[in-house]
């Protein structure tokens, strides 16, 4: 993860930061360099002709055909805590902001609920209170 400034930027783990996609982008744009019309690439290289223009355009605006950084935060919760959101719910049928007080974390209600749905744990209607019949 880098900074800048204020903001927490987080370099994507995807398919598109592997080392034969940019390559695979370097060779679009050596190809474009060389003289090559977007159509000739397109059909040569089997790629639909917008993603060419698309990959071209980049390269031009920013000078690099690597993955451009999104925007996000450092991840709050560590994998221990994780853990333990995850056995506090198995314990007990505790909402998001028990599981938190229980366990004296401080990230967000739904924070802690993003934790279970991750370990494949659904609540549902975990905002609305019962209501007394």
């Amino acid at each position: 993860m880098q900074r800048r400034g204020r903001v927490s930027v987080i370099v994507p783990r995807t398919r598109a930061n592997r080392s034969e996609i940019i390559l695979h982008r370097g060779e679009i744009t050596g190809r474009y360099k060389g003289g090559q019309s977007l159509k000739e690439i397109s059909r040569e290289m089997g790629i639909h002709i917008k993603s060419v223009r698309l990959c071209v355009r980049r390269y031009e605006a920013e000078g690099h055909v690597e993955t451009r950084p999104r925007l996000g935060g450092p991840r709050v919760t560590t994998p221990y805590d994780d853990k333990r959101i995850i056995a506090a719910s198995a314990q007990s049928q505790e909402n998001g902001h028990n599981i938190n007080k229980e366990l004296g974390l401080e990230c967000h209600v739904t924070t802690t609920l993003r934790r279970l749905h991750e370990a494949g744990i659904l609540y549902t209607a975990i905002f609305r209170p019962l209501r007394k019949t």
